[in-house]
């Protein structure tokens, strides 16, 4: 034990130290700046890693709890553990503080010119369409002309708007890529700059345009539309290739007619090939007017093919060139392969040569491409690393570059001998052995020259006879090959067992078909299934059915294009996605009610659902559709992934899902709604035992059933929907019992309990009552977990003795949920709280005071109700819908009951009903005062019906009422006695945490510095008081769901129910921003407090200029009319600073080391601080009155006016005129 205790300590040791390293890394200061914890994702990743520790902290602490400690060391854990979380608590509030402090994204919108007639910081003046870039290379250029000439014409704009236009202009894979320091520095050129570098690289550029030459789909005369884009393709890309100095002609021209001509059906090369002469090389020109004139053809001819002579060098280029294409994937781990591509590039390019066909131009950089695309990614690497930036790879250079790949391949390759040698094939244990290429083994049955594996006598013996045949001839069991064995072989193993030897060796055992199929309860010791679509199973060996799946793009935020996995299913009548790939789009969600039902009558609840459209991976829109969310779809398909490698899968048909063979994840559901619109006819048939292609919009799909060494699950995907049936929604609206209800029958549950409380109960001298828990047969389950639950509760207590805020946090929890009206009911359904329960017994009340006033013949002046609950009385006083709908329709029952009765409070303690709810014996009830002689109620009335209770404190109200009022409120006093807002809000926190203690009785005491929780509560008090005090109509406006005044209707303002606060609603609310910065806090203008936020805001920013004051402003607040508060504001510091910085340097002269002489006849500013600074009146001196010291203090001075009157010399101020005369 004791080596477990040192082992789990160390683990805690080691946790507290990431802790360290955490606390570490978050520390700032201005000797040391920390640049991380201004950025969002490294802050992100350390509130992670804090929850990582704190859950391992507690993982460590529970096994500790389960030692058998002694109670001294047991406290020393404890008291660790104790520590942890404190150091735990003060990192987490430093991370907190970090988020906070971390700038907001308002910060960096563009901000409108000075003038004030077109500030419009979201609707900028320049209001045309400006061109978009989604990152391809290839549309850089034309990007670039159309913005740069756009933005030309709009000099008068600046940086901040260019870079707001700039970053709304980068869609797609560019989304995002300016960095957010280029952004906070509104550093539009830095930010150009960047772009231009990433993408201004003419060798990638022409490489995408010769990808897209490359990437052609097949054409035919019959499908006019598919002709047409692939004209427009070769057009568009062949110009955009001239235009980087890429001319059609010579090699380049041949390819480029080869390539074309290789996408057109057979038909279509018929009819090019009758325009062509002999011993004339084909013009791009030609083949582009041979095209645009079988675009306008309506009826096909039938032409033959033309007769090809070998003397044409036309169709021997063409042979040529068609080498090119046919090479095959090489790399540098196959020394051979790679020796013959260089071969055969060699030879070709050669031959080429002969005909006058140079490697040059636009045929150098296709051939390039070419032979690059047949590397591995390795080589692929290897070669992008010695291309340079804006320089066109040269033909020759890579011929070089792959001669030195070659020799290093054959060099390395010490175990593959020359093809000149003669090895003697031997057994040895070695990875490799190669044998003479002109000794070709021959089969030890059939004595044929070829593998034992490829020989068909074998392959049609039974297992035993093929086992016993490879003991004989000494092959190896795992690929039947001879010199080597089984341990040493690098072959793949059986494709049905996985086992270590060849699949002609493996032995099936099926079940014999007299055995009826059995159930999985049956079997025993049943392998793992792999996750499939449905949950029943049927026992098919060796077959394996693949839904059809399809990749297609989904259309999220913003039009961005998300790639998704989906599954088509013509039996579903919904369309459905998962809410994980939901949550990745970032749409809208709607509200909805469906029921989707599967097998046995399975249903599923969905309450969301999403629009949006699909494309294919081509990415024409295909269809708009609506998707439930639900959270899962099915399993990962297929249920086992399989090779299709030797599939005969042309390049013609390409695949909807390139991945449908590999078992991967299914996010969307495509049903009947748009199956059928998505077929087009076409089916390819792979062969016996494999899937059928079937053509679609989407591309083609694969599905069926394929042999497989995998046990197949039910194989459909059933959906349905319907509305669930009103009546079963009615029947749970009402579940409290009226007071005529008759209850049900009790089960047999419900018996067996009633016999427990007979048995074991017991009533106190109180009058309450004690019963036992229940316990059913199978307490004895639970194990001695006694001792460990005592442990921790021990542990539990001693941490609350140290901790009494947190012990007092603890006790009051258990009191609110002592409240709770314990009831025996259905566990399904939500506890009724005790309120609620006051709520019943006045309408009880109020039930029987009436039924009993119908029924009697007696006539009472006046009706009077008591109630102890306060909350109750107020609910009483409330209009019904300002209440939740559960206390709304009872309140209004109660006030329509007793619309003459007079309702009163009286305390718990003087009402004698609760006498007989808490119970008590009759013998006390017979002496009890309160019973017989209760208390005259009058006074009592008087004293305790003003009772009321704050809107924002009574329970059941609906969100925002609080705000509801239509009397005047009056302005709070420290608003204008306090000038600073930092100082409002530390006030009126220490005004809440003493209004608590009022509340609590004077049980809730806090104390120490303020929290961050509480100036943020302050700062939404004071807001929610200026709003009250500015705009009450606003608000019963707001309440009212009518429209407000035209001073807010521009602004979209709403009532925040989770505050009470007015807030701006914009057009940003999608954006992924802080919730302040998408929805501000409306304030008033001409307020103390917003002229104290502006003004602080001011200081604290080191006096920034209007415009990005102003933007910091907007981050949390929306001040109406706040540029004229910020030029007040600013104008006032300016003259502060100009009269206690500026002024007194007038009084002395430049160098110090020479005293100022007052002179008659010089020019003087009167001081005045009753006027502004440049309205300073200009005086001349006529006369200096000198003391007994020498120095004059005072002078007398002549205005404009001719006035005269003396003035201190500290009140005027002396121009520098004469020393610029000197």
């Amino acid at each position: 034990m004791e080596a477990q205790l040192q082992a789990l300590v160390k683990q805690r040791e080691g946790v507290r130290n990431k802790l360290s390293r955490v606390c570490a890394s978050l520390r700032d200061s201005d000797g040391q700046p920390n640049a991380n914890v201004k950025n969002v994702r490294f802050l992100q990743l350390q509130e992670k890693a804090l929850a990582n520790m704190y859950n391992e902290c507690n993982e460590i602490q529970s096994k500790l709890y389960e030692l058998s400690l002694s109670e001294e060391e047991d406290e020393k854990q404890n008291n660790l553990y104790i520590e942890f979380e404190k150091v735990f608590n003060e990192v987490s509030l430093e991370l907190s503080m970090c988020f906070d402090a971390v700038p907001k994204r308002e910060a960096t919108l563009p901000v409108a010119p000075s003038t004030l007639h077109d500030f419009s910081p979201y609707l900028p003046p320049l209001n045309v369409p400006l061109p978009t870039f989604d990152g391809s290379y290839e549309k850089w250029y034309s990007f670039k002309s159309m913005f740069t000439s756009v933005m030309n014409r709009y000099k008068h704009e600046e940086p901040a708007l260019k870079l707001f236009h700039l970053r709304n202009s980068l869609v797609g894979k560019a989304a995002g890529i300016i960095d957010e320091v280029l952004v906070n520095n509104n550093d539009y050129e830095a930010a150009w700059k960047f772009l231009a570098q990433r993408y201004e690289d003419k060798r990638v550029v022409v490489e995408k345009h010769i990808d897209n030459l490359f990437g052609l789909t097949k054409f035919s005369r019959e499908n006019g539309s598919n002709l047409r884009k692939a004209i427009d393709t070769c057009n568009k890309n062949v110009d955009a290739l001239k235009h980087h100095s890429l001319l059609v002609e010579g090699l380049g021209e041949q390819m480029l007619v080869k390539l074309v001509t290789g996408k057109m059906d057979k038909k279509l090369q018929v009819a090019w090939e009758t325009k062509q002469k002999k011993n004339v090389f084909s013009s791009y020109a030609a083949l582009v007017e041979f095209l645009e004139e079988q675009c306008r053809i309506s009826e096909m001819v039938d032409i033959g093919f033309l007769a090809q002579r070998y003397e044409d060098k036309r169709v021997v280029g063409e042979q040529h060139i068609d080498n090119l294409f046919g090479l095959t994937k090489f790399s540098r781990e196959n020394g051979s392969n790679l020796r013959k591509a260089i071969d055969t590039c060699n030879k070709n390019v050669d031959a080429l040569k002969h005909h006058s066909l140079l490697v040059e131009g636009l045929g150098e950089q296709m051939l390039v491409k070419l032979v690059t695309g047949k590397m591995d990614k390795k080589l692929q690497v290897a070669w992008e690393t010695k291309q340079k930036k804006n320089v066109f790879s040269s033909y020759a250079a890579l011929v070089e570059f792959l001669e030195e790949q070659c020799r290093i391949s054959e060099m390395v390759d010490i175990g593959v001998k020359s093809s000149t040698e003669s090895v003697k094939p031997r057994t040895v244990t070695k990875t490799l052995v190669v044998s003479d290429s002109n000794q070709q083994a021959k089969c030890t049955v059939c004595s044929e020259v070829h593998e034992l594996r490829n020989c068909e006598r074998f392959k049609s013996k039974s297992v035993s006879e093929r086992l016993d045949i490879v003991k004989r001839s000494g092959a190896c069991f795992n690929c039947l090959s001879n010199g080597h064995r089984i341990r040493t072989c690098r072959s793949g193993s059986c494709r049905r067992c996985g086992k270590k030897h060849h699949s002609l060796l493996h032995e099936d055992r099926h079940v014999p078909d007299s055995v009826a199929p059995t159930t999985l309860a049956e079997i025993p010791n049943l392998p793992a299934e792999p996750p499939t679509t449905l949950c029943t199973k049927e026992m098919y060996p060796e077959r394996q059915t693949v839904l059809s799946t399809a990749v297609v793009l989904v259309d999220g935020l913003h039009n961005t294009p998300y790639p998704c996995r989906a599954i088509l299913d013509s039996a579903s009548q919904m369309n459905f996605v998962t809410e994980r790939f939901a949550n990745l789009l970032s749409l809208r969600m709607e509200p909805t009610d469906v029921t989707a039902n599967s097998l046995n009558g399975n249903k599923t609840r969905l309450s969301r659902k999403l629009h949006t459209k699909i494309r294919s991976r081509a990415g024409d829109i295909v269809a708009e559709m609506e998707f439930l969310v639900t959270p899962r779809i099915t399993g990962e398909l297929p249920s086992k992934s399989f090779d299709i490698s030797q599939w005969p899968i042309s390049s013609v048909h390409v695949l909807a899902d390139p991945t449908f063979n590999r078992k991967g994840p299914v996010d969307m559901l495509i049903g009947a709604e748009s199956f059928w619109d998505l077929m087009q006819d076409g089916r390819c048939e792979l062969g016996s035992n494999r899937l059928v292609l079937q053509n679609t919009k989407l591309g083609w799909i694969a599905g069926g059933v394929i042999r497989s060494d995998t046990t197949i699950i039910a194989r459909t995907l059933c959906n349905t929907t319907d509305d669930e049936p009103l009546t079963e929604l009615l029947r749970n609206f009402y579940k409290v019992e009226s007071c005529d209800e008759f209850r049900p029958l009790p089960k047999a549950d419900d018996e067996v309990c009633l016999k427990h409380f007979q048995r074991t109960h017991k009533r106190t001298e109180e009058g309450r009552y004690v019963v036992r828990h229940p316990f059913n047969e199978r307490k004895r389950e639970l194990g001695d977990s006694r001792e460990m639950a005592l442990r921790r509760f021990l542990a539990l207590e001693r941490k609350l003795d140290k901790q009494p805020d947190l012990k007092e946090q603890y006790s009051q929890f258990i009191r609110d949920k002592s409240r709770i009206l314990p009831k025996k009911r259905n566990p399904k359904e939500k506890a009724l709280t005790t309120p609620r329960a006051e709520l019943l017994a006045a309408l009880l009340l109020a039930r029987m005071v009436v039924k009993f006033l119908d029924a009697t013949e007696l006539r009472f002046e006046s009706v009077h109700l008591w109630s102890d609950s306060k909350i109750v009385l107020c609910w009483l006083k409330k209009p019904p819908e300002l209440l939740q709908t559960y206390v709304s329709n009872r309140v209004s029952e109660i006030q329509q009951l007793s619309l003459s009765f007079h309702w009163h409070y009286i305390s718990t303690y003087d009402n004698p009903a609760d006498l007989i709810s808490r119970g008590v014996t009759p013998k006390k009830l017979i002496k009890s005062a309160m019973w017989w002689n209760p208390r005259p109620l009058q006074p009592t009335v008087k004293k305790a019906d003003n009772t009321e209770i704050p809107d924002n404190e009574l329970p059941e109200m609906r969100a925002g009422v609080a705000l509801a009022t239509t009397v005047p409120v009056e302005r709070f006093p420290i608003f204008e006695k306090l000038g600073s807002f930092t100082k409002m809000i530390r006030s009126m926190a220490y005004l809440v945490r003493l209004a608590r203690f009022i509340k609590s009785r004077k049980g809730e005491v806090i104390k120490g510095q303020l929290t961050a929780t509480e100036l943020r509560t302050a700062t939404h008090v004071i807001i929610r008081m200026v709003q009250r005090e500015a705009f009450q109509e606003e608000i019963l406006a707001l309440m009212d769901d009518s429209n407000t005044n035209r001073r807010l209707n521009g602004l979209k303002a709403f009532l925040d129910p989770d505050d009470g606060i007015i807030r701006v609603g914009g057009r940003i609310k999608r954006a992924i921003i802080p919730y302040d910065s998408r929805h501000q806090m409306l304030l008033p203008a001409k307020h103390p407090v917003t002229e104290a936020l502006v003004r602080e805001l001011h200081i604290n920013n080191l006096h920034i200029g209007q415009r990005s004051l102003l933007a910091i402003v907007r981050q949390r607040y929306w001040p109406l009319n706040v540029k004229s508060t910020i030029r007040k504001s600013m104008l006032q510091h300016f003259w502060r600073r100009w009269t206690a910085e500026y002024l007194p340097e007038l009084q002395n002269r430049s160098k110090w080391l020479k005293r100022k002489v007052i002179k008659v006849g010089s020019l003087v500013l009167l001081a005045d601080q009753n006027t502004p600074t440049l309205h300073w009146p200009l005086a001349r001196i006529v006369a200096a009155h000198p003391g007994d010291d020498g120095v004059t203090r005072v002078v007398t001075v002549r205005t404009a006016n001719g006035a005269e009157f003396k003035r201190a010399v500290t009140e005027v101020c002396l121009l520098p005129l004469d020393e610029f005369d000197n």
